[in-house]
């Protein structure tokens, strides 16, 4: 089977979201977030516009040009603070991914303060799996762990699961093709699923 590694690219929206409230809860360690224990719902501060420091600019553009709404400049997946649209989590549990924790966000714009309505949710991917073929895969120390530039993955270690974190570097987010298929499908902007090997 072929596994594929989850990337968001820089698609130029200039949108930044960053979680505003439980910072000591790490959503990339793998561990169940014990809800009963927080208040709900996660507060996410989103910087956009040019009074963010974060407006849409492109240097090559000739011609009119025509600032895009910030609604149109959302993607469905921002990996710096693990939001997903709920259409993306939906998707993602259509096609058996089970080990999603999915929490509800309050989004507010950092510059007037503005609670916005947009539909998004904060991802836990409950799991740490260690299955990357290390001696095969192209890799840096970096922390404890690695950063890769290339993954092997030993896909009898997988255990079946159809999306998980990797042990050896919690940053990376693994899925198999059936859900890579859903993610590369066209539906969904900020989130890209690239063969690992």
């Amino acid at each position: 089977m072929t596994y594929y590694r989850i990337i968001s690219p820089d698609e130029g929206k200039n949108i930044m979201m960053k979680r505003d409230s439980h910072r000591e809860i790490h959503h990339t360690s793998g561990a169940s977030i014990y809800e009963k224990k927080i208040e709900l719902p996660f507060k996410i501060k989103m910087f956009a516009g040019e009074e963010s420091g974060y407006d849409q600019y492109d240097p090559d553009f000739e011609g009119e040009y025509v600032q895009p709404t910030i609604e149109e400049r959302l993607v469905d997946y921002y990996s710096e603070s693990s939001l997903m649209t709920l259409a993306l989590v939906n998707a993602l549990k259509d096609t058996g991914v089970d080990n999603l924790q999915v929490f509800p966000v309050e989004i507010e714009d950092a510059f007037t303060g503005e609670v916005l309505n947009y539909k998004y949710a904060l991802v836990n991917i409950i799991g740490l799996v260690s299955c990357v073929d290390l001696e095969s895969s192209e890799h840096l120390p970096f922390g404890s762990g690695y950063y890769f530039h290339k993954i092997k993955i030993d896909e009898e270690k997988v255990k079946g699961l159809s999306m998980f974190r990797l042990a050896e570097s919690h940053l990376e987010i693994i899925v198999n093709e059936k859900v890579a298929k859903v993610i590369n499908s066209g539906k969904f902007t900020g989130i890209i699923a690239e063969p690992c090997n």
